[in-house]
C-alpha cells in the first residue's frame, strides 16, 4: 500500500473517531464477507456502519487524537496493543437498538468479540460492552418502569371500586328479580 493511501486511511480513521461519539471496537475473527455484508445491511436501517480497519491505522489514529479527547485517551490505554482482526461499529444516532441487533446477529457465532467501546462519552471494557448489548432497548426499560409504577395505582383503584361495583351488581340483580 502506498504511503499516501496509508496516510489517507489514517486520516479517515481519525476523523471517524472524532466525529462519532458512540462506537464499539470488536474483533471479527474469520467471518466470511457474505456474513459481514448481511450484518451491514441489517444495521443500515439504524444508521449504523461497520468499518473494518487495520490495527496499525487505528493505533496511529488513536495516538494522533488521544491528547484532545480524554475518552479516546482512556480507550487507547485499554485497547492497545491491538490483536486480531479489528472492526468498528459506528452509531450515528442512537446506540441501543443497533447494538442489541448486532449482538443478536453475532451471538450464534464465536468469531465476534468485543474489544471496547465509547458510549455516551464513557469508555467500556469488553465485558461491559457485552453486558450492555444484552440489555433491552431504552424504550422497553422505560415501559417496564412505567408499568411497575402504574401497577400499584391500578390495584388501589380496583380495590376502591370493588365495593361499589359489587353493590351495583347486587342492585342490578334485584331489579331483574
Amino acid at each position: 500500500m502506498k504511503r499516501e493511501l496509508k496516510a489517507k486511511k489514517i486520516e479517515e480513521a481519525t476523523s471517524m473517531l472524532q466525529n462519532f461519539k458512540n462506537f464499539v471496537v470488536f474483533n471479527y475473527g474469520s467471518i466470511s464477507h457474505k456474513d459481514l455484508e448481511k450484518i451491514r445491511k441489517a444495521l443500515k436501517q439504524f444508521n449504523t456502519k461497520i468499518t473494518v480497519i487495520k490495527n496499525t491505522f487505528l493505533r496511529k489514529a488513536l495516538n494522533k487524537i488521544k491528547d484532545k479527547n480524554s475518552s479516546l485517551k482512556e480507550l487507547s490505554k485499554k485497547l492497545l496493543p491491538l490483536k486480531g482482526s479489528t472492526g468498528i461499529l459506528i452509531f450515528e444516532k442512537d446506540w441501543d437498538k443497533p447494538l442489541v441487533e448486532f449482538n443478536k446477529m453475532t451471538k450464534d457465532t464465536d468469531v465476534f468479540e468485543y474489544k471496547g467501546a465509547i458510549i455516551d462519552s464513557v469508555v467500556y471494557e469488553k465485558e461491559y460492552v457485552s453486558y450492555i448489548a444484552n440489555l433491552p432497548p431504552k424504550e422497553q426499560i422505560v415501559a417496564k418502569l412505567i408499568g411497575s409504577m402504574k401497577s400499584p395505582l391500578n390495584k388501589l383503584i380496583m380495590s376502591l371500586k370493588y365495593n361499589t361495583n359489587k353493590f351495583v351488581y347486587v342492585l342490578k340483580n334485584k331489579t331483574k328479580n
